[in-house]
């Protein structure tokens, strides 16, 4: 008879084992050589690898939760109703309308020096950290680094890993206390570190920035940083359309319908007319709009304005960006449904 005890013991360790070695993909280092040349570019950008060292806290193996969480993401795998529904649920719309009137002096300064309205700001609030109460748990540096040696991005994300290290360094902490999602973005408005270095903000006054306990520092770094990627003050984001004939494929629309940007006066020769309002709104015959039909054919047509581009660059994903504004009038019309 075999001892089950032990068998169970030597199991465990196989797995273990093996969750720690993630093997490299094709045409990738083991982890290990990576991490040593990491530790010469931390070095090359004037930090002492050290840092990295103790960001890692002696245990020089990937962050298995960063690979296995990219090849999970809700982005990928969900329909536009599910992430919607999601991202507007009843509670964060009641939640979010709640904390706009609970905020409504730290959220008018920000509007006020940004452009960004107050719904907007508290929007992104509860979509990237449900208002603060889920930052995520993960070692920020290890996760960068982890990416940096597996994903296609690695260049961006071996950047973002140094300037983990740099934001430890100026909070004055161990590197390993860092933490955030699991691809790195960190605080209330889970700002990559290169966007806390650049555009993290003083909302209330202290002196300091801190998007981790501050609610006024996050809405003044939020719209700050919106502002800075092109956010244009009182552009609607959206206008319903209507289309009278068939679209050429070289408006380029990907499976979301989402179209290539293309300027207006380029939409009106293809037959798109405004439903109710002057596309006007939105800027001029050469100002660059997309279309949107999120449910195809079966659902609404919208003419979308430049400020829904500066929510893809926030996060390059057109559910994401619709769910925010959509949630932003949710929040603005004290917590009801916007209409899809």
């Amino acid at each position: 008879m075999f001892n089950r005890s032990v068998l169970t013991a030597t199991l465990l360790l196989v797995a273990c084992s093996t969750q720690g070695e993630l093997a490299a993909k094709p045409g990738k280092p083991p982890f290990k050589e990576f991490y040593q040349s990491f530790r010469q570019q931390v070095a090359a950008e004037g930090l002492n690898p050290a840092l990295l060292d103790e960001a890692f806290d002696g245990k020089v193996q990937p962050y298995a939760p960063a690979i296995k969480s990219e090849a999970n993401q809700p982005e990928i795998k969900s329909t536009f109703e599910s992430y919607v529904a999601k991202m507007l649920a009843k509670p964060r719309r009641e939640k979010g309308a709640a904390l706009l009137a609970e905020h409504k002096k730290e959220l008018a300064k920000a509007s006020q020096a940004t452009g960004v309205p107050p719904e907007v700001i508290v929007a992104l609030w509860g979509i990237e950290s449900n208002f603060g109460a889920n930052m995520g748990n993960h070692p920020v540096v290890p996760a960068l680094v982890t990416l940096a040696w597996d994903n296609d991005r690695g260049e961006f994300f071996g950047k973002e890993a140094v300037n983990a290290l740099r934001v430890a360094r100026k909070r004055g902490i161990n590197p390993a206390e860092l933490t955030g999602s699991w691809a790195g973005a960190m605080g209330q408005c889970q700002f990559m570190p290169s966007n806390y270095l650049k555009h993290a903000a003083d909302g209330n006054g202290d002196g300091k920035v801190d998007i981790w306990n501050t609610p006024a520092d996050v809405f003044m770094s939020a719209g700050t940083f919106l502002k800075a990627l092109g956010w244009q003050k009182d552009v609607p984001w959206r206008l319903p359309a209507q289309v009278s004939v068939k679209l050429p494929e070289s408006a380029g629309f990907n499976e979301r319908g989402l179209s290539e940007p293309h300027p207006l006066a380029q939409w009106q020769r293809w037959g798109v007319v405004p439903k109710g309002t002057s596309f006007s709104k939105l800027g001029g015959t050469e100002t660059a709009l997309r279309m949107y039909r999120p449910l195809g054919d079966k659902g609404p047509t919208y003419m979308l304005g430049p400020n829904f581009d500066v929510l893809l660059r926030w996060n390059y994903s057109s559910y994401f960006a619709a769910s925010a504004l959509l949630l932003a009038e949710s929040i603005a019309n004290e917590g009801n449904l916007p209409d899809v």
